[in-house]
């Protein structure tokens, strides 16, 4: 499980910080809306080696803007 917050959209990006399970530090995303991919990221202290949350980071974004809709925060849960 992870958390998006303050998702926005600038030009030809998408930022967001997302913080993984229950922890207290955030990473961050920014998706290149022309290549629909990840153009920088940062992970939070501990879990640097978790990339499986930052893919469901960058598939929930690209989602959003697939669907048009950005919206500031949002839950993502798999299983």
């Amino acid at each position: 499980m992870l958390r998006l917050k303050k998702v926005k959209k600038l030009d030809n990006e998408v930022t967001a910080e997302f913080y993984i399970e229950d922890t207290s530090e955030c990473g961050h995303i920014v998706i290149d809306i022309n290549i629909m991919d990840i153009k920088e990221y940062s992970m939070p202290s501990g879990w640097e080696t978790d990339f499986i949350y930052l893919a469901h980071a960058r598939d929930s974004i690209i989602r959003m803007i697939k669907e048009n809709d950005i919206v500031e925060e949002r839950l993502v849960m798999w299983y």
